[in-house]
């Protein structure tokens, strides 16, 4: 029986500290700052994406247009 109390209290008193854990401030300059650098890397990964695809088709285009030029 007391093994079952002293388990049930660590749980309770675990249970306890981590909802202190809790952020309940604002964000910082800092914070801010860092969910601005994420959101600008993301969007500039889609462009790079976007102009490498781009790219990549522009130069199936001309390995195509190379074959033709060969076959003639």
């Amino acid at each position: 029986m007391p093994r079952k109390f002293y388990l049930l209290l660590a749980a309770l008193s675990f249970m306890v500290l981590a909802g202190g854990c809790e952020k309940s401030e604002p964000e910082g300059p800092a914070e801010k700052m860092g969910k601005e650098i994420d959101k600008a890397a993301k969007e500039a990964g889609q462009q790079f994406g976007e102009a490498l695809e781009k790219t990549g088709q522009a130069l199936e285009e001309a390995g195509k247009k190379l074959q033709k030029k060969e076959k003639k």
